[in-house]
């Protein structure tokens, strides 16, 4: 599951208070930073939806590193500014990795997250951050936006980012030029809260069935909203026949937690599943369901627990 603001807000506090326990060496050194799962942004940008997670060990090794050390402090708010980057890029030396460009920086010079998506570590899978560093040069940014690597990107704020840039050559100003065009024209890719209704006509379409308003107004509802026709019986396609069938068809009605339903024993749409589960919320005991709808229309409904 993507992160949150609330998630977000607590892994951040968590791993400032861990960062300073690094710092001060009371850390373990096989500790894993843990930077929740990645958000709207991040996914939008390609990112998969696993922990996205950073070894001390590894930390520690790229603050030493000599052409680009920095202190760990530096560093504070990683989480956050990870999730709310400037722009995302594919990685241009290793497949299926991606880096990050945040708004941290280290004497005007943009830190980055370069990381490996999807990464499996024994029977899980996670997005592992192999590198964080500050870029020697801009303009190696600037080269990645020129060279069509850009996934996403914070149009307001690289706009401001680029007013600030120094340029020691007429080709590094043409350079600078060019990306900014680019992020200018540039189209971000839809974030996932806009894709989930606004983009998907079926899902526009289940919001407007009066079962579905059901569940989305649960306590304001005062009648459950169901497709059953009273009296209505199932198909028989075999020989065989359950004992609601029966009942329905002497009674024309069962009774179930308490209240009388009439109608198909055949889940067939989703007002079928409203009713259903609205008579089970005032059952003795809970009962926990997943309902997969299919592009197709068809329904499964899978049980998972009491």
């Amino acid at each position: 599951m993507q992160i949150n603001n609330a998630e977000l807000e607590a892994v951040n506090k968590r791993f400032n208070e861990e960062l300073k326990q690094q710092i001060e060496g009371s850390l373990s050194k096989e500790h894993n930073y843990k930077l929740g799962n990645p958000g709207n942004i991040l996914q939008s940008a390609g990112i998969p939806n696993f922990p996205i997670e950073l070894r001390a060990t590894r930390l520690n090794d790229k603050s030493m590193q000599i052409n680009h050390p920095f202190d760990l402090s530096e560093i504070k708010n990683l989480p956050q500014a990870t999730q709310n980057p400037l722009a995302v890029f594919i990685s241009a030396t290793r497949i299926g990795s991606y880096v990050i460009m945040t708004e941290i920086e280290h004497e005007e010079k943009n830190y980055v997250v370069a990381l490996q998506a999807k990464k499996q570590i024994g029977s899980i899978e996670i997005n592992d951050i192999r590198s964080i560093h500050y870029r020697n040069s801009n303009a190696h940014i600037a080269n990645w936006i020129d060279e069509e690597l850009l996934k996403y990107v914070d149009k307001k704020r690289m706009s401001e980012w680029f007013t600030k840039q120094r340029y020691n050559s007429a080709e590094v100003r043409k350079l600078f030029g060019r990306a900014a065009k680019v992020i200018q024209n540039f189209e971000n890719p839809k974030l996932l809260e806009e894709n989930f209704l606004k983009n998907n006509d079926m899902n526009a379409t289940l919001l407007k069935e009066a079962a579905i308003d059901t569940q989305l107004n649960w306590e304001s509802k005062n009648e459950v909203v169901s497709n059953m026709r009273q009296g209505l019986i199932p198909a028989n396609h075999s020989n065989e026949i359950t004992y609601s069938e029966r009942v329905l068809s002497e009674l024309k009605q069962i009774k179930f937690a308490g209240e009388n339903i009439s109608g198909k024993t055949k889940i067939e749409t989703s007002n079928d599943v409203a009713f259903l589960f609205r008579n089970l919320e005032s059952a003795a005991s809970e009962n926990a369901f997943v309902v997969l709808h299919k592009e197709n229309g068809d329904f499964n409904v899978l049980y998972l627990a009491t």
